[in-house]
């Protein structure tokens, strides 16, 4: 678990960098496969509106189709995370009838995922590694730079111990973004017994009419050999 962490807090964590190291054989090297194709994520990964101050963009699971803003900034890849396979993602609208008519709006929009339970080891050295890959977009850079959901920004937050404190493993401030998936791994090595969940906040502010857009897709939770292997590859 995430120590030091009170009940509901927020612990401060460096985010992520974009490694490309993803599992190599996720079917049967991982404890948690989430890909988001066909039914897999459909009613485990959840829109949250009782956590939710958006008038749009509550979340969806499908397929992203690429949206550019009348800036030139992609707001939506072109597909999910499989190199735009088809297979699906979970993501904060379609918006196939234009840009801006149904990406977030007025506030946040919050999701959540399930609780994952992890297994516990009977090795302490043993834990587990998260994998994840994500999709920011925005069009505009300083235009909404209020405190909390007046603001604009993506966060995707991470706990170990069923919701009761979290940390940062992604987080954009209020600047331009285009938006492609990048793939990371969590900054911390998941204990076994953990119970793990993922919360995304994607957010427009009220302060002016942004294209803001976010996403998740392949989430792995992979067992790692008491330090001395790695279940990963480097992708080219």
């Amino acid at each position: 678990n995430i120590s030091g962490a009170a009940a509901t807090a927020t612990a401060t964590a460096t985010a992520t960098t974009d490694p490309l190291s993803f599992p190599s054989d996720p079917s049967s090297a991982c404890t948690v496969i989430e890909t988001f194709d066909g039914t897999s994520g459909l009613d485990a990964w959840a829109y949250v509106p009782s956590a939710s101050t958006c008038r749009t963009g509550s979340f969806v699971y499908g397929v992203p189709v690429r949206q550019v803003a009348d800036s030139c900034i992609d707001t939506q890849p072109d597909g999910d995370a499989d190199d735009g396979d088809g297979g699906g993602a979970f993501f904060t609208a379609f918006n196939d009838r234009s840009a801006g008519r149904d990406d977030v709006d007025g506030g946040a929009c919050v999701a959540q995922s399930p609780s994952y339970s992890i297994p516990p080891s009977s090795r302490p050295s043993s834990s587990y590694a998260l994998f994840v890959s994500y999709f920011f977009g925005q069009r505009d850079t300083g235009d909404d730079g209020g405190a909390g959901d007046d603001g604009d920004y993506f966060l995707l937050e991470l706990s170990t111990d069923g919701g009761l404190s979290w940390i940062d493993l992604v987080r954009h401030g209020d600047t331009q973004n285009h938006a492609y998936w990048r793939r990371i791994r969590a900054p911390l090595d998941i204990p076994g017994g953990s119970a793990v969940k993922l919360r995304l906040k994607v957010s427009d502010g009220n302060r002016g009419g942004d294209l803001v857009e976010g996403g998740v897709d392949d989430l792995y939770i992979c067992p790692l050999d008491d330090g001395e292997g790695d279940p990963t590859t480097t992708e080219t």
